[in-house]
Parts: structure tokens; sequence; C-alpha cells
């Protein structure tokens, strides 16, 4: 939807196509600083975007037109909205949805998502040990986003384009 708003704006062309990864890249860039910030000084975190932001594999995938950059932000979204509220619910449900969009960005996030499922259950199970049933509600909760979203994406771009779909 981002590069139909795109070409929307700015009209049908290749340097438009491009600008969706560089829009991604950049709020992937600031979304980092933050999550860096919390762990290490301001400026380590700034050195540490710095770096990622001039690294020659970042930087080509943010040129070129290619879904690796929105899939990355928002799994990253998701680590984000996990990390800084662990104990509320709202923010364990969005990174939920977040994860769900980072999938239908690309596919391949399926392979990644276990990884942040576990990861997730055993943080909670270490740092909640004696109040499991608080670590088993944000669990079901992130859970709970991620099925509400794929039961609607389901329901509104699967079944309407169900034949389309699965000729590709």
């Amino acid at each position: 939807y981002i590069t139909y708003l795109v070409f929307l704006i700015f009209g049908p062309g290749v340097g438009q196509m491009n600008l969706v990864p560089v829009i991604f890249s950049c709020l992937l860039l600031i979304l980092l600083y933050f999550l860096f910030s919390k762990y290490v000084d301001k400026r380590l975190a700034l050195i540490g975007v710095f770096v990622l932001g001039i690294n020659y594999q970042f930087t080509m995938f943010s040129r070129i037109a290619v879904r690796v950059m929105p899939q990355f932000f928002f799994a990253f979204l998701a680590l984000y909205l996990l990390d800084r509220k662990e104990d509320k619910k709202i923010p364990a449900f969005l990174a939920g949805i977040s994860c769900f969009i980072a999938f239908t960005v690309k596919g391949t996030f399926a392979q990644i998502f276990p990884a942040i499922l576990i990861g997730y259950a055993f943080f909670l199970f270490f740092k909640k040990r004696k109040q499991m049933k608080s670590a088993l509600t944000l669990v079901g909760l992130f859970l709970s986003g991620v099925i509400l979203t794929s039961f609607i994406w389901y329901l509104t771009c699967y079944l309407p384009h169900r034949n389309m779909i699965q000729a590709y």
C-alpha cells in the first residue's frame, strides 16, 4: 500500500519504486537507535546505528525495490514493542500484529517467527519465574495479535483472491 501511495503522489517510476525501501530503512535506523539507547549510552547507540547505516549490504538493500527493509522494520518493531513494555498487555498484542505484517511483506519471515516466539517465551520465563500466569498471558496476547491479524487477512485478502494466490 505504501508503494501505491508513493506512485499516487509522485507517479510511477523506478526512482519512486526505490523510495519505499529508503523510507523503511530510515525508519529502521531510528527504531534501532531507540532500541540500542536503552542498553548503552546515546553516543554508542548513535555509533552503532551509523555503522549499520554505512554497511554495504544495508545500503544496497535500502536502495533496491525488494521487500527486505519493510520486513526488517516490522520484525524489529515487534522486538521493540516486546522489549519496551514487557509488563504491559497492549504492546505484546501490537507486537503480534507487527510480526504478521512482517510475514505478509515477505513470506520468509515464517522462518524467523519461531525464533522470536521462543525467544520471547524464554525471556518471560526467566524474567518472571514466580509470575508464570502473567508471562503466559503476555505470550497469549502476542499470539492472539498474530492469529487475529492472520484471520482478518485470510477473510479480506486470501479468500477473495484465492485463485490468483494459488496460481502464484
